[in-house]
This record gives structure tokens, sequence and C-alpha cells, in this order.
């Protein structure tokens, strides 16, 4: 389950770039995270990127905050690593929390 999607706010966030990334971020915490070679990593990368784009638009535009190196694209590992959400810091969230 992308438990992460579930727990957000519609009042707080109602960004709908927010919330794709962060469904990006989910998917990649729960699947990616239990790839075990790079070259998985890669495909998941690749995969993600494709279904992105055809469903809900550029890959690139989503997360261009994320591009290191300049090249338009965000398509290495240490790129797509560097996509973090958390809620260690908002005590609110932790309360409601099993």
């Amino acid at each position: 389950m992308i438990f992460g999607v579930c727990l957000i706010n519609p009042k707080t966030v109602n960004d709908p770039l927010v919330v794709s990334r962060l469904w990006v971020h989910e998917v990649l915490r729960v699947f990616q995270d239990r790839l075990i070679n790079d070259t998985d990593r890669m495909w998941m990368i690749k995969f993600m990127t494709d279904l992105f784009s055809q469903n809900f638009g550029r890959w690139d535009d989503l997360l261009k905050h994320l591009d290191n190196n300049g090249d338009g694209k965000v398509n290495s590992l240490e790129e797509v690593r560097s996509l973090i959400f958390t809620d260690i810091l908002s005590p609110s969230t932790a309360m409601q929390r099993p």
C-alpha cells in the first residue's frame, strides 16, 4: 500500500505537482527499494518515467528540481533518490500513527 498518499491533507496539500511527486516517492520506496541491483533500479526509473509521461505529463518537468547535472533530465539513480518526503518534524502526524 502507498501509505504516504493516504496521509496527505487536501487542505494543506492542494498542488497536483506535490501530490504527483509524493506518488512517485511512494512507488519508488515500495518497489524500487526492494530491488537488488542498479540494473533493476534503472529499469524501474525508466518504467516510471514512461508510465508517468504517458499518463500525467513530462517526468523531467515534474522532477526538474532534482536535476543535479543540468542536463534537463532526471534519469540517474542519484537524482531520483534525492526525492524525499517526510513528516518526522510534524508532531500531529506522529501522534496519529498506530
